[in-house]
């Protein structure tokens, strides 16, 4: 009994051995020869009904990797036409022990080294992933579980896990792919040809992974999420330490929760989002990266080409939303701050800039900026639409910021090459207008302007204010108000006078076609020469040398000039001159004195008219008109017509310096006309007279006096006082000649005739004395005829040499004067 337990325990145990012989030899010989036909039909079917097709060379068991097939190539169908991924390796999970039993089950798929060839658009373009690692599962509910995945596509280490369920859906042949499918497709295909402009470091290539759960029959309700982990990337010659990108992808909605980049200049970061059903999407991004140089050496774009960023990086703040256009690009709208540092824009250097903007589809508007320059600021909003931008402005930078805006050679910018500041100069900037960027110097713009301390065209001002209205073909000027600056001016430092008060203009016009500036009611009390200088230099320096005020006078002008000296034909101004203090007139080598000084001064071209002139002076009056042509390259002409009424002689003797101050008055008047030449080149006819005088006090017939009284023996009888004179005179070339001079009192009477050379002040005259009653009878002894003697005079003006001399018959005969009887002359009033 014990035998025959013994010998079928034995039997046992000999049928184990040969059984599990049996199965280790026949999975060695099945690993040496691969499984029979059956098992790899199996396999392929069992994959095809997945939707997975493939074909491998050989099939193997290894006891750790399970069914191991070698030469793999899996495809999108049954013709088996393009593999989509092929592997040196493919170890298939299987349960064992049912294998053994000629159950197959599979439960996961290995993939060891594959390449796969992925097709992302119709014109057979394929992304190739290579060193493929990863393993599938696929479950008993219909679901595929990629854990770890790997692959490595253009340079970029992709790792991808998957939660999926597989679709019971089994694909139409021939029918068209969703829209969402293509707009992925397009997607990638853009995502592929960016990344081909990257290049990656190959010790640590950027690393790329997905985790993707969801319903394959539900694609829209896939749900991805990704994370991009990049360093030291290079496109073009633009260089990137760092790229992190992370979000997910649901409901047809990309979403970049975080972003970062990161470069030498600084860093950007931010998130964003993006519909692919309805093609838009949102962003917010903070940067403090050098945007040109990242624009420019990475995409070669180029923005805000006038701008050159100096020191750190500009500081930006944005967010907004961008859609596709069916067209292609994007249409993008934004909002944002920013700030810059230490920029220069169009070769003039700013310290800082800082502004709220917003971007819509090209057009910018910037709203709150503010540039600061060394202390001066400017702010407010500009907007650009297409070609043309709008600004509203307020400026305290100085003019020379603006230069590129000014047409070159133009005639603003020959103006404003006649305005100079000093370091205490401020300019107060007020302007809204239109700019055309074809043309930056193509603007039109109205506002207010305060400049201090400033010169133009040699005037100095303290200030200058005006509104103003500019554009293309004219400027006009409103309601200015300036004040002089009038401290070094020699009109007022003559006489160390007051200065000047403002002065107030209604209305300038700058006609930029014509070249012609015209003037509405300029008016205030000021010093007429630097104003003048201004528009006519000219004339402004006939008015210093000609007319010598005491103290500033009230003006008035009106009129246009000609910016250009060709064009000082077209020019014609009135300047009214009123005046309450003296104002000194030079006339025949002295001052003379004027009060109430009241004048029309017309200019029309080259021409100056004095109209309406009247003054009083001496004690009298004077009224008249002058007129001078001040061609430039000519000498000055001049003509006019003056009378004077009831001068005062005493005072007239002061003026010129008589020996003796006598009472008395002088009427009379004169027409004259000569040039620059001096006295050589002027000429007049006029009349005198006096009026109860002493023409004996004059320096050319105070000789006369001690010659009678030495004659007569009589001192007293050669001061006999002539009080009443008069005569008519001409002046040629310098050489004033009378024939009907005349002066009377009660016992004689003077007439003569001669000449005086008023530039070289040599005489001859000759002077003809009727005494009657007692001096008559005195005298008689002396005279040819009773009464009646004769003198003449050489010499000069202040030294005359008088002598007695033969009577000659008067040119006039019998009807000179000097026959008549003694009494009072005529005054002869024009």
């Amino acid at each position: 009994m014990i035998r025959t337990i013994r010998v079928a325990r034995t039997a046992l145990l000999l049928s184990l051995a040969l059984i599990g012989l049996t199965i280790v030899g026949g999975l060695i010989y099945l690993n040496q020869v691969g499984f029979p036909g059956r098992y790899g039909d199996w396999l392929k079917s069992e994959l095809a009904n997945k939707g997975v097709h493939l074909s491998f060379k050989t099939l193997r068991f290894d006891f750790k990797q399970g069914l191991v097939a070698t030469d793999v190539s899996f495809y999108s169908d049954e013709k088996q036409l393009v593999p989509l991924l092929e592997g040196s390796k493919m170890a298939l999970g299987l349960d064992k022990t049912e294998a053994l039993q000629g159950k197959f089950k599979l439960h996961s798929l290995t993939i060891i080294d594959g390449t796969a060839h992925i097709p992302i658009d119709h014109e057979g373009r394929n992304v190739i992933v290579q060193d493929i690692h990863g393993k599938v599962k696929i479950t008993e509910s219909g679901r595929i579980i990629v854990d770890g995945a790997s692959g490595l596509i253009e340079g970029l280490r992709v790792n991808l896990s998957t939660d999926l369920r597989i679709s019971k859906i089994k694909p139409t042949d021939g029918a068209p792919k969703p829209p969402e499918t293509l707009e992925s497709n397009r997607i990638i295909k853009k995502a592929l040809d960016e990344l081909a402009l990257w290049t990656f470091s190959a010790e640590a290539p950027p690393q790329l992974a997905f985790k993707i759960k969801g319903d394959l029959d539900s694609p829209e309700q896939l749900q991805t999420s990704f994370r991009l982990n990049a360093v030291q990337l290079k496109r073009n010659q633009y260089q990137l330490r760092k790229l992190f990108i992370a979000g997910d992808l649901q409901a047809q909605i990309i979403t970049l929760d975080e972003i970062l980049l990161q470069d030498e200049s600084g860093s950007a970061s931010g998130q964003a989002d993006w519909c692919i059903s309805r093609n838009d999407g949102r962003f917010d991004l903070n940067s403090d990266l050098h945007v040109q140089d990242f624009l420019n050496n990475c995409f070669d774009v180029k923005v805000l080409k006038d701008l050159t960023i100096i020191d750190t990086s500009p500081v930006l703040k944005i967010n907004g939303s961008f859609s596709s256009r069916k067209s292609g690009g994007f249409l993008v709208t934004a909002n944002g701050h920013g700030n810059i540092n230490k920029f220069s824009f169009l070769e003039t250097d700013f310290d800082k800039l800082s502004s709220d903007f917003s971007w819509k589809d090209g057009d910018l508007y910037l709203r709150d900026l503010e540039i600061i320059r060394e202390g001066d600021h400017l702010s407010g909003n500009i907007m650009r639409q297409g070609d043309q931008v709008r600004f509203d402005l307020m400026s305290s930078l100085p003019l020379k910021a603006f230069k590129p805006f000014i047409k070159a050679d133009g005639p603003l910018e020959e103006a404003l090459s006649h305005v100079t500041f000093s370091e205490n100069s401020t300019i107060a900037l007020d302007v809204i207008g239109t700019l055309y960027l074809g043309d930056r110097t193509d603007w039109s713009a109205t506002g207010t302007v305060l400049l201090n301390d400033l010169t133009y065209k040699g005037t100095r001002f303290h200030h200058l204010a005006t509104s103003y209205q500019i554009a293309p073909d004219k400027a006009e000027f409103f309601d200015i108000e300036g004040l002089l600056n009038d401290d070094q001016e020699s009109i007022r430092r003559r006489y160390k006078s007051a200065a000047s008060d403002p002065i107030y203009v209604e209305r300038i016009l700058h006609d930029l076609e014509t070249n012609l500036i015209t003037i509405e009611n300029l008016r205030g009390k000021a010093w007429a020469t630097p104003i003048v200088r201004i528009f006519a230099p000219d004339t402004a320096k006939h008015i210093e040398e000609t007319y010598r005020f005491h103290s500033p006078p009230s003006l008035t002008l009106n009129g246009t000039f000609a910016e250009k000296k060709e064009d000082n034909n077209k020019s014609s101004f009135i300047v009214e001159v009123r005046t309450e203090g003296q104002t000194d007139y030079p006339f025949l080598g002295s001052n003379l004195p004027l009060q109430n000084l009241k004048a029309d001064l017309e200019v029309r071209g080259t021409g100056i008219t004095v109209q309406n002139l009247t003054c009083d002076t001496l004690n009298g009056s004077i009224a008249g008109s002058v007129f001078c042509d001040v061609t430039p390259g000519q000498k000055t002409k001049y003509r006019g017509a003056i009378k004077w009424d009831d001068l005062s002689f005493q005072q007239l003797s002061q003026v010129y310096d008589f020996k003796e101050e006598e009472k008395g008055t002088l009427t009379g008047s004169i027409d004259f006309r000569g040039s620059a030449d001096g006295l050589r080149g002027f000429n007049a006819e006029g009349l005198l007279a006096i009026n109860q005088g002493n023409l004996i006090s004059l320096p050319i017939l105070g000789p006369l006096s001690p010659i009678i009284s030495g004659l007569l023996g009589d001192k007293r009888v050669g001061y006999e006082r002539a009080k009443d004179a008069s005569a008519k005179f001409n002046i040629t070339n310098g050489v004033l000649t009378t024939k009907d001079f005349i002066a009377i009192s009660t016992n004689i009477i003077l007439t003569g005739e001669g000449w005086i050379d008023l530039l070289s002040e040599e005489l001859d005259m000759t002077i003809r004395m009727n005494a009657r009653g007692l001096l008559g009878f005195i005298t008689l002894p002396l005279q040819p005829l009773k009464g009646i003697s004769q003198f003449r005079g050489t010499g000069t003006y202040e030294n005359p040499k008088w002598r007695s001399s033969p009577f000659t018959r008067p040119e006039k005969g019998k009807n000179d004067p000097i026959y008549q009887k003694t009494g009072k002359a005529q005054i002869i009033r024009e």
